[in-house]
């Protein structure tokens, strides 16, 4: 007679649960960008949480950032752009207000969305959202930075996304959507018109990107624009690729 458990007490490994799916880290637009561009770069962001040095550049986009908003919705200081001590601050205001936005009413300002993609939620806030002379909507994200490097493969893909929010999450025609990445100090944009075959591919792009966050998928992507990422000090790829392009 056999000393093993009682066959009641048996389980066979088909009758086990399946294993959970590790749950996929909260994207939000910022990180979906991070993780086009470099993997890696989103992993130690988004799910370490890797402290990042606060550089002067960040400090003074989130000033000017909420300065527009202000400005935009009509609740803007009473006190001049010249008068702002920071004389960089003072010309970035100076150059918004001198630009096609400057006089113009946006329908919302900071507007938020949550896409529903891959099993998970991708949320954003869109700069502002202006009315078009042909009853649609024109997406603008304000920049206070650089152009992003022309190897990077994150460019661009904040205002695709954008466009899929106004489709998906505002019922909005894609034809009647305008997305303009705004560059303040240049005082010059990137406009496009968008269709539904676009909103499709970018659809289809942001569904393969979970699909890779989801397989944990965070190898490096060196470029050219490791030089500005807040962790290239420890990235051995990183530090090859800025010395590269020196």
């Amino acid at each position: 007679m056999s000393d093993g458990p009682p066959p009641a007490q048996l389980r066979l490994l088909d009758d086990l649960p399946p294993a959970a799916a590790p749950a996929l880290p909260r994207l939000a637009v910022t990180g979906l960008v991070s993780y086009a561009r470099c993997p890696r770069q989103c992993y130690w962001d988004v799910v370490e949480r890797r402290p990042r040095p606060l550089r002067p550049a960040a400090r003074i986009g989130s000033l000017v950032h909420g300065w527009i908003e202000r400005e935009a919705s009509g609740q803007a200081s009473l006190l001049a752009a010249e008068d702002e001590p920071d004389p960089w601050i003072a010309e970035l205001k100076q150059a918004f207000l001198e630009s096609p936005w400057g006089q113009r009413r946006p329908r919302a300002v900071e507007r938020p969305f949550v896409l529903s993609a891959g099993g998970t939620t991708v949320r954003g806030r869109v700069d502002a959202v202006y009315d078009t002379d042909e009853a649609g909507l024109e997406v603008v994200d304000f920049k206070t930075g650089r152009r992003p490097a022309s190897d990077d493969a994150g460019a661009g893909f904040q205002l695709d996304l954008y466009a899929l929010a106004a489709v998906d999450c505002w019922g909005r025609d894609p034809a009647g959507i305008l997305t303009t990445e705004w560059y303040v100090r240049e005082g010059a944009g990137v406009t496009r018109e968008w269709d539904a075959d676009s909103v499709d591919a970018v659809r289809v792009r942001l569904a393969g990107l979970l699909v890779d966050v989801a397989g944990g998928r965070f190898d490096p992507a060196p470029g050219s624009y490791c030089a500005r990422c807040a962790h290239v000090a420890a990235c051995p790829e990183g530090q090859t690729a800025t010395a590269f392009g020196r």
